[in-house]
């Protein structure tokens, strides 16, 4: 009895020892395919002999809803105006063409800094190539050290629509790349939004499905405007324009050419005054 009972005792150890081994390989099988599927963050299983066990982390895991809203971007994929529902006004400036553009806008970042605003500049990259080789590129700096924003508007200045969908990410990446030239070796600006010249590509809610397409593979939103200077002489006939329109989202599409620094000054005190507006850049409107 006694040799029949130590028999029956192995027999059940070998059998539980099998199917311990079984269930081991399985769960060693089931994180290799997760792993190799392209999970992170999953440890190798123990060696059934090894007693370590991995020290604690000491950072404490985001949670997943907080980690999604922290990816979303503040600016959404296209935009033609900001919440109704919020005081403040975008004001941008386009093109930027010539080494004039320079002095123009060194003036209005003197203005900006008095008057505690921010802008969005919207340069072509053909501007911006311009201003590296008159050697004017310390105002690009002073863009990006004073909490300026910049957007791309293509290198070219041609319509988007124009262009094939390659035509118009080398257009978009050129623009990029050159004003990473621009910034050298100080600085590193990614631009997040995109204004196509005049306005092709955006004019139809929601944008252009193929430009579209192009756009938000390069992680960008498409920004257009609400006010412009349409209809108006300029400077001193635009302000009364601008004024007039302005609402809570409003966007403001400016260029040198059509309103000179010197007008942003008084713009900014009727904003705030007459309107109650809070003048800012795009990404300003959203948080």
């Amino acid at each position: 009895m006694t040799g029949g009972g130590t028999l029956g005792r192995a027999h059940v150890s070998r059998r539980g020892f099998l199917a311990g081994a079984a269930a081991l390989a399985a769960e060693v099988a089931l994180l290799t395919a997760c792993d190799g599927a392209g999970s992170s963050g999953v440890a190798a299983p123990p060696s059934p002999t090894s007693r370590s066990v991995a020290p604690p982390t000491t950072t404490p895991p985001i949670p997943a809803k907080q980690a999604i809203q922290e990816l979303a971007p503040p600016v959404p994929s296209y935009v033609r105006s900001g919440p109704d529902n919020r005081a403040r006004i975008g004001l941008t400036v386009d093109d930027l063409f010539g080494v004039g553009a320079t002095d123009s806008l060194a003036k209005l970042l003197d203005i900006a800094r008095t008057k505690k605003v921010v802008f969005t500049f919207f340069p072509t990259g053909g501007a911006l190539e311009g201003h590296l080789n008159a050697g004017r590129t310390d105002v690009w700096k002073r863009v990006v050290n004073e909490g300026h924003e910049i957007g791309n508007h293509g290198y070219t200045h041609t319509s988007f629509l124009k262009l094939s969908s390659q035509e118009l990410r080398n257009e978009l990446v050129g623009m990029q790349q050159m004003l990473d030239r621009v910034l050298a070796p100080d600085l590193h600006y990614r631009t997040r939004l995109v204004r196509p010249p005049g306005g092709a590509g955006g004019q139809v809610n929601g944008g252009d499905s193929r430009v579209m397409s192009v756009v938000s593979q390069l992680g960008c939103s498409m920004v257009m405007w609400t006010i412009d200077s349409n209809g108006t002489g300029g400077d001193a006939s635009f302000l009364a324009k601008i004024v007039d329109s302005a609402a809570n989202g409003s966007i403001v599409l400016t260029h040198f050419t059509t309103f000179a620094a010197d007008y942003f000054t008084l713009l900014i005190d009727r904003l705030r005054k007459e309107k109650h507006l809070a003048p800012t850049n795009i990404t300003g409107l959203f948080v």
